[in-house]
């Protein structure tokens, strides 16, 4: 079934660091399963989704391997630049 209707916002994912973070997956291991899970929203909702994140995740995670998709920063101090 497709969600996707007519004028909505893309999906969303949110990728942050929660609570302590202290046991990380690698980001080769992260990225397999971020993979899995963008190829499952996809089908869902018939469009890619957007990636929330904050700069320290995208750097350690993200970048350069997801820049395709769009970047929503969570930046709560600045504008966001993902230029940096």
């Amino acid at each position: 079934m497709k969600w996707r209707c007519h004028n909505q916002l893309p999906p969303a994912i949110d990728l942050e660091y929660v609570g302590n973070s202290k046991q990380r997956p690698s980001k080769e291991e992260f990225q397999t399963k971020l993979r899995e899970f963008i190829d499952i929203t996809i089908k869902e909702f018939g469009q890619d989704p957007m990636l929330y994140t904050t700069y320290n995740f995208y750097g350690d995670y993200l970048n350069p391997e997801f820049s395709s998709y769009e970047i929503w920063i969570r930046d709560i101090y600045s504008h966001p630049n993902t230029q940096r």
